[in-house]
């Protein structure tokens, strides 16, 4: 999942939640810019969050082997 977020505001308690349990059942994760990513860690405890500086090397990985 990959997101054109411009404000950590846009993610709740519930919606990094749901997120989460989303991305873990499909095996995947949610690109964010980075400044955004690191007040979503500092304020909940999200799990399948990355950078969305991370985004073209996962997908060079996926495309390799199917994982990321």
């Amino acid at each position: 999942m990959v997101g054109f977020f411009n404000d950590s505001k846009e993610f709740t308690k519930e919606t990094v939640k749901i997120i989460d349990k989303h991305c873990r059942k499909n095996g995947g994760y949610c690109y964010v810019p980075p400044g955004i990513l690191k007040d979503i860690l500092l304020r909940y405890n999200a799990k399948r969050f990355k950078s969305n500086d991370e985004f073209v090397g996962d997908m060079s990985k996926f495309v390799k082997s199917g994982t990321i």
